[in-house]
């Protein structure tokens, strides 16, 4: 995995001590979060995690009709 696009909720849970100690996320090239707040302490957390890849963050909920 290269490209992760990922919401903040799931996000959350990925930087969970538990579970990124057993998991290398330094192959990921580029984070794409959207569709809920992300809190500014969670982005850098996930920053420490994959450090070879800008964090992309497009806003909150994305509604979209025709």
């Amino acid at each position: 995995v290269q490209v992760m696009p990922i919401i903040p909720s799931a996000m959350h849970q990925l930087v969970n001590p538990k579970l990124t100690a057993q998991t290398d996320l330094s192959a990921i090239v580029h984070l794409h979060s959207g569709a809920a707040y992300l809190p500014p302490a969670l982005a850098k957390r996930m920053r420490g995690y994959a450090k070879n890849s800008p964090l992309v963050y497009q806003g909150g909920s994305f509604r979209a009709s025709l």
